[in-house]
């Protein structure tokens, strides 16, 4: 009956009416609860017909029940006196005189009714100055007229029905429903079995009728009335007096413990330790299992479904063998049944109880849990509160702990205090190298997402040579020809064709591709994913785009056509493939992704660059600024030779060197000469010539691609920013890369053609920042290059090393990010190779930049020295001056990098007193040579050694 309510409410009611808004927060979760419970509790077979006395003929009999409900008397005053508890007084506080003084019930219940009364009469008279607003109301009327003859239809004819013609009548049915929905609902839930719901005092089945006089039952009864068991179980002399033995134990042990719980000195230290427990159980709304939270809750009637054990940091199981530390009795989470699961994924609080002597088992340290649910959940934390001689000791855990059946050892989780490995408290130092083993693996095997397995594998999983040749990609790392990090192992099959490379699971289901379930996607983090997900799928739709596109599905017609994507959005068709889209992505997701409207509307947001002048991008002040801040502000260099020169092998590519003359540039230097400017600091260049001409032949002439090498330079002016002068753009020579290459320079030209092939040289040398920056400034530099960290840090360094806890913040989502990027980006025929000019020899290309990677230079002022935008100065805030000032990537950027060498300094300082410390810190060490022999094989000598705190911190 509150669904009801709460349905029509919705028909009838705008979000505007205050009615709408008076009722909205007392219906929340009822629909879904109730529609749940339709289909496993109050079903054929559910659980109430199996537990409860009227079995299958419950809800039959909830039918007749309801043919006696009556609107008014749900009042709780006129519910009180119906049945005789009460009498009309209006001396009373309430009105009414209670029979019965000591019903907490009514006692309690009157007081929130009475609350509730005025604060609904309050509302209404804000709203409603008369009888007649109320008369006049037409979404009021038409509300109540639906809950009487549809929502309540078989009773819609009863006379007892508020007529909603008066103020009074408006507040008295409002107060009504807002007591059925909130305060009687909470007195007659599931919520009072932790007070009085004992299975002897409630049971819910009977199966047998009282012993009648002259059965073997009463009989039974007469001479043993308390007990139900038989001394004759057995003739034999000898069990009987072992069995009267045994009692005599157990009435000794009943004394002994009745003598201490009563010796308060002595048991001091003996007493219950609260916990309190927060966690997200697995959603109906987060995941394609839509009865996990329900199955969850229906076994929990079975028993005790969560397990916790506290492990001792200070006393060992075996004090004379050491080993591990003493473990207290299993104690079990609270109130699962009653906490209702959300049906938005949100965190939800429980409790548990602990005995715990402090004599006996010291201080606590960690905690065992056992998950015996048929569905994992997001444990978050635990709380111990009051522990004694000691306080308050908090655990945080953030994981997901699946049912136990899932792993070989069991889930462990350590206070929140960080320890050196030397320092670790002995009773839990076996803990804490068990917990990394776990996690190493075996190195075996396909992982499933329970495992909790972090391991290395090269990048062998981005072709799919079964699907053809042309989907084949070499396998990066491993060798000196394509060196790369390694990744995150998943243990796939290899593929039939190629036994190097890892078979690849279909689009679809690669959101589930194998990572540590902790290094998953939160829901919202997933919505940033899902926007590339749907780009990597987008090839897929280009046939319904076609009318969209014209006849050219695969290029713009117009700027016009541009704009659409910004503007009016992409409307996905209706279909096979949309369903597909459906059924992959959590339904929240999706919203964030599509207009609300439910008709796959694909939007892109307006780039600033273009809300206020839709032609300020084609502007070369545009062009210069975004050099600087755009989306790949790090490669600009400071030009210290003219003409620019080429590192490629004059061997293999011939002459590579600039064909940009001090003619076509010196005009445009402000009086200056080609040699004065860069003495000056004044020329910078923008170079991808060198990167890219290695495969422009091949990209030219085996993928849809035509496209250049270019240079682009630039001309710091005295106003702070950079305007360019010249791009070069250059081709392989048609004989021979032996032979260099041919080239030819474009100049600024805003007039005829000239500008319009000046604005198509910017485009092209565009096209080249735009794969670079994809490519290298993004994926390789911050992606790739950080995995093997994210892996090597949960291998090496536990999670009670500070260290760990230093860098695990900043590694959030990077594992999952890759994986989903190597089968949806990355990979053959992907978005990277689909949308950027290098096309299927994208990551060949990065794996070549990545020999020239390393590690130290990696530092934000490194960086910024080595590409000559800056040089050492000690007068200056960060120890360099930039030879740009107006550089928001390096202005921005050097002030976090000291405030992050400044926190790391700190931290690192008061965890490591010496450099003694770090080169006897046996994970620290572990730590960096895995990552150097494993992480990073091929680039192991880039990275160097680890003895002192600064390398740490540098």
């Amino acid at each position: 009956m509150n669904g009801d309510h709460k349905k029509w409410k919705n028909r009838q009611l705008s979000v505007l009416h205050p009615i709408h808004k008076l009722l909205q927060p007392h219906f929340h979760d009822t629909m879904n609860i109730n529609a749940l419970a339709r289909q496993t509790l109050i079903n054929g077979d559910g659980f109430i017909e199996k537990f409860l006395f009227p079995a299958k003929y419950s809800m039959e009999m909830s039918s007749v029940a309801y043919k006696d409900w009556v609107f008014p008397e749900q009042a709780f005053p006129a519910d009180l006196i119906k049945r005789g508890m009460a009498v009309e007084d209006s001396i009373s506080p309430f009105g009414i005189h209670l029979l019965i003084q000591d019903y907490p019930y009514a006692v309690d219940g009157l007081k929130i009714w009475s609350t509730i009364k005025i604060w609904v009469t309050e509302y209404c008279n804000f709203y409603y100055k008369s009888d007649n607003t109320v008369q006049k109301d037409n979404e009021l009327q038409a509300w109540w007229k639906e809950i009487r003859e549809e929502g309540h239809g078989d009773k819609k004819d009863e006379p007892w029905w508020p007529k909603m013609q008066t103020l009074q009548e408006l507040i008295d049915s409002c107060t009504i429903i807002i007591w059925i929905a909130s305060a009687l609902h909470a007195a007659v839930n599931f919520g009072n079995y932790s007070y009085g719901g004992y299975l002897v005092n409630r049971p819910s089945l009977s199966r047998k009728f009282i012993p009648e006089p002259g059965s073997a039952e009463y009989e039974e009864l007469k001479i043993n009335p308390d007990k139900n068991d038989s001394p004759e179980w057995t003739k034999d002399q000898e069990p009987l007096l072992a069995f009267e033995r045994f009692g005599k134990k157990l009435s000794d042990i009943e004394n002994q413990i009745i003598q201490m719980n009563g010796d308060h000195k002595k048991w001091k230290n003996r007493k219950k330790v609260k916990g309190k427990v927060v966690l997200m159980k697995k959603n109906v709304l987060d995941f394609t299992d839509i009865k996990a939270a329900v199955v969850d809750e229906v076994v929990e009637l079975l028993g005790e479904k969560v397990s916790f054990q506290l492990i001792s940091s200070s006393v060992f199981d075996d004090p004379e063998n050491g080993s591990e530390g003493k473990c207290s009795n299993p104690a079990y989470l609270e109130n699962w049944l009653t906490n209702i699961t959300p049906i938005i994924a949100g965190e939800s609080t429980f409790s548990v109880t602990f005995d715990w002597d402090l004599n006996e088992f010291g201080v606590p340290g960690a905690f065992i849990i056992k998950n015996f649910h048929l569905n994992e959940f997001f444990l978050k934390s635990l709380t111990l509160e009051h522990v004694p001689n000691h306080g308050k000791i908090h655990f945080v855990c953030n994981s997901w702990v699946y049912p136990a059946f899932r792993y070989n050892s069991d889930r462990i989780f350590f206070a929140n205090q960080a320890y050196l490995p030397s320092e670790t408290p002995e009773p839990l130092r076996k803990y804490r190298e068990n917990e990394l083993v776990t996690l190493r693996g075996d190195g075996t095997g396909k992982l499933e997402e329970w495992d909790r397995v972090y391991d290395y594998a090269y990048y062998n999983d981005l072709g799919d040579p079964d699907k053809g040749e042309e989907y084949a990609r070499p396998v990066l790392g491993g060798s000196s020809e394509y060196p790369y990090p390694r990744r995150g192992r998943t243990g796939r099959e290899p593929t039939k064709t190629d036994p190097n490379s890892e078979s690849r699971i279909p689009l679809f289901m690669s959101l589930d591709v194998y990572v540590p379930r902790d290094e998953r996607f939160g829901h919202l983090k997933m919505s940033d994913f899902l926007t590339f997900y749907l780009k990597s799928i987008v090839q897929s739709l280009l046939p319904a785009f076609k009318a969209l596109f014209d006849n050219t599905p695969n290029e713009f017609d117009s700027f016009e056509d541009v704009l659409k994507l910004y503007e009016g959005g992409i409307k996905f068709p209706q279909g096979p493939l949309l369903k597909d889209i459906n059924d992959s992505i959590p339904l929240e997701i999706l919203k964030d992704i599509f207009h609300s409207d439910g008709e796959g509307l694909f939007k892109f947001p307006t780039p600033q660059v273009i809300q206020e002048d839709k032609t300020a991008w084609r502007t070369d002040e545009e062009f210069g600024r975004e050099m600087l801040a755009g989306i790949n502000p790090i490669l600009i260099t400071r030009l210290q030779e003219f003409p620019p020169k080429s590192n490629l092998d004059p061997n293999i590519y011939g002459n590579q060197n600039s064909t940009i003359t001090r003619e076509q540039i010196e005009d445009k230097l402000d009086g200056l000469t080609v040699d004065e400017a860069i003495k000056a600091n004044m020329l910078f260049i923008l170079n991808h010539h060198d990167i890219v001409m290695p495969y422009l032949r091949r990209i030219n002439t085996t993928t849809n691609t035509e496209t250049y090498a270019s240079r682009t330079l630039l001309f710091l002016q005295v106003n702070g920013t950079l305007k360019p002068l010249a791009i070069e753009l250059s081709l392989p020579h048609p004989d021979g890369d032996q032979f260099g290459t041919v080239s030819k320079v474009y100049t600024p030209s805003d007039q005829g053609v000239e500008g319009s092939i000046w604005q198509l040289a910017k485009a092209y040398a565009v096209v080249n920042d735009s794969g670079i920056h994809e490519l290298i400034s993004h994926w390789l530099n911050t992606h790739a290059v950080i995995e093997p960290f994210v892996i090597a840090t949960n291998r090496q360094l536990s999670v009670l090393h500070p260290i760990h806890k230093l860098l695990l913040p900043h590694f959030r989502d990077t594992m999952n990010i890759n994986a989903l990027g190597r089968h949806q980006l990355i990979n053959s025929a992907g978005t990277v190779e689909l949308t950027f000019f290098t096309a299927k020899y994208s990551m060949e290309m990065s794996a070549v930049v990545y020999k020239d990677w390393i590690f130290p230079e990696q530092a934000l002022p490194a960086d910024l020295i080595q590409r000559g935008v800056a040089v050492e100065d000690s007068s200056s805030p960060h120890g360099i001056r930039l030879l740009i000032q107006d550089y928001p990537y390096a202005v921005d950027g050097l002030k976090i990098w000291s405030a992050i060498k400044s926190w790391v300094t700190e931290y690192c300082n008061f965890y490591y007193k010496s450099d003694d410390t770090v080169q006897k810190d046996s994970e620290l060490q572990a730590w960096w040579k895995e990552l150097r022999e494993e992480g990073m094989v091929t680039r192991k000598m880039s990275l160097g050694g680890l003895k002192c705190k600064l390398d740490k911190s540098s």
